[in-house]
């Protein structure tokens, strides 16, 4: 989790000072989207907040990305966002589609439920279309709808009586969470 942090803090901070240097091309911008959003999927609803950062050109913008997932266990996803306004103009349509890795960050109850247990990493996207109304100095309020699934792996160490053995066994058993969801966000874009 350290790595992600420092990773996710050195950009914030190399990305900015190029664009600011305009080593990056005129047309090119440096853009900030930050948002929140609430998550709908078969078990409950649950609360997203993402940041994400990077390059705009006209109709296009490509960017990396990360936030916190509320939903059933908290954790943290990092991907690249690209999106593709459909219209030109203050009111826009636009698409977006974001891809990457789910990082599971447990808090201390998920925990003590998983002692025994050894949780990973897996998929995470997130896809949509949405509208952005766009005001003074090139800044918009954005509002999206899309379907959104992350996954994470679970191995849990079990021991069981054994009276053949006249002892425990060990045993690993694997599981595989996909979550799969429907969002919808609010958020600006700089």
């Amino acid at each position: 989790m350290k790595v992600v942090i420092v990773f996710l803090l050195s950009f914030g901070m190399i990305l900015p000072a190029i664009a600011q240097d305009n080593l990056l091309d005129k047309k090119l911008r440096f853009s900030s989207i930050n948002q929140v959003g609430l998550l709908v999927g078969a078990n409950k609803e649950s609360a997203l907040v993402q940041s994400i950062n990077g390059i705009k050109k006209d109709q296009w913008f490509a960017g990396f990305g990360a936030g916190i997932d509320f939903y059933i266990e908290r954790g943290v996803p990092l991907f690249i966002d690209i999106r593709r306004d459909l219209t030109i103009g203050k009111n826009a349509l636009f698409l977006y589609a974001d891809g990457g890795v789910y990082v599971p960050w447990l808090n201390f109850i998920q925990k003590e439920r998983k002692l025994n247990s050894k949780v990973s990493p897996g998929a995470y996207y997130d896809a949509g279309i949405g509208w952005k109304l766009t005001g003074k100095n090139k800044r918009s309020f954005l509002l999206s709808a899309g379907y959104t699934l992350k996954q994470d792996k679970e191995e849990k160490m079990m021991q069981s009586w054994n009276p053949m053995f006249t002892g425990f066994e060990s045993n690993t058993e694997s599981y595989s969470y996909k979550y799969r969801r429907l969002v919808l966000k609010v958020g600006i874009q700089l």
